[in-house]
């Protein structure tokens, strides 16, 4: 098997490398799409919250925060306090913060590492932008169908994450994880000073632009394999696209005369499988660290099946769900930007800390 892998992958490199020779108009076209994507879309959404969210854990301040949250994340995800950073800004940022936080949140040692598997899994998730106004708005021309969408796909992920903390205490009942980490480590925390916060910002800095260029090598790549094969294979583009990249994926079915449930559920199915480039996107920031992946692979196809059926049973609602019309519409464009959803997140968090200082205290 390892040969035979081997081989298959020394095939895909040889044929990629003559593809990209033979069709450079391809590449050159898929390289411009990617490079757009990157610098106009992710860049000024992405880039300010890896350095602030890289702030919040460095400093110190998540540590507070896991103590009121504590309570709350044990119980449902079985999961320390601390990770629900990664599970707010997860599902307000969109890919792959999910898998940054929950990288730094490791590094830290303030989850182990099998926490962090199960984590990933369920915390990497489309923007509410995204699900809110590109897709029912832009791509479908149904704006009402934003609030179906969005309950179905976080729901779905919600979903998963109670199911893998069920799973984790059936297999380990009697263990706390990272309840010894947690509390080793929190009750240390080095003060902040200003002498500290430039090596801290450098740090966060740097950290966040490794990350944020590394994202865009793989939104470069997949734009180009994308090109390419639909140029080389244009009767696979109904499968190649939305297997390769959620927005194209998600548009191409958007463009097909199906029925309105049909394209719901196909879009929830392929905004939940996310697509390979963000897939790779994650596995590179997991690997480095040996967190495991399995659980993240394994629930892309269930989180696309169960928002599927969401969306499904709640499109007969969705007049209930969204009962408006323009106005709707006028209301996204003014209030709904990129940093919108993420930043109510962080002022939720911030407001959370005096709990975890007087948690503290009272110990």
């Amino acid at each position: 098997m390892k040969n035979l892998a081997h081989y298959s992958l020394t095939a895909f490199i040889l044929f990629l490398f003559l593809a990209t020779i033979c069709f450079p108009q391809a590449v050159y076209q898929g390289a411009m799409q990617g490079l757009e994507t990157w610098a106009y879309h992710l860049v000024p959404s992405l880039l300010p919250f890896f350095i602030i969210a890289e702030l919040f854990i460095s400093g110190g301040l998540v540590r507070y925060l896991g103590f009121c949250l504590e309570p709350v994340m044990r119980p449902l995800f079985r999961l320390p306090g601390e990770a629900a950073l990664a599970v707010v800004l997860g599902f307000t940022s969109g890919f792959p913060m999910g898998a940054l936080l929950t990288a730094s949140l490791y590094e830290q040692q303030l989850c182990t590492k099998e926490e962090a598997s199960r984590l990933v899994a369920f915390t990497n998730n489309a923007s509410p932008l995204f699900l809110l106004i590109a897709v029912p708005l832009t791509m479908l021309k149904q704006p009402q169908w934003g609030v179906l969408l969005l309950l179905s796909h976080y729901g779905a992920n919600l979903i998963l994450g109670i199911l893998l903390g069920i799973f984790s205490y059936k297999l380990h009942p009697y263990q706390t994880y990272s309840h010894q980490i947690h509390h080793q480590y929190s009750t240390n925390v080095p003060p902040l000073t200003l002498l500290h916060f430039p090596q801290m910002l450098t740090n966060a800095i740097q950290k966040g632009l490794k990350n944020i260029f590394s994202i865009g090598g793989f939104v470069l790549f997949f734009s180009i394999l994308l090109a390419l094969g639909n140029n080389i294979f244009p009767f696979l583009a109904g499968f190649l696209t939305p297997l390769l990249e959620m927005t194209l994926g998600s548009n191409y079915i958007a463009e097909q005369n199906l029925s309105p449930t049909l394209k719901l559920m196909l879009i929830s199915f392929v905004v939940g499988w996310s697509g390979l480039s963000i897939q790779m996107q994650v596995l590179g920031i997991l690997t480095p660290l040996e967190i495991p992946y399995h659980f993240y692979l394994l629930c892309r196809p269930l989180q696309g099946i169960l928002a599927a059926l969401l969306a499904g049973s709640l499109y007969t609602f969705a007049p209930v769900l969204t009962p408006v019309g323009v106005e709707f519409t006028l209301f996204h464009a003014q209030f709904f930007t990129p940093y919108f959803f993420p930043s109510c997140a962080f002022i939720f968090l911030i407001c959370l800390l005096p709990l975890g200082l007087l948690k503290k205290r009272k110990k």
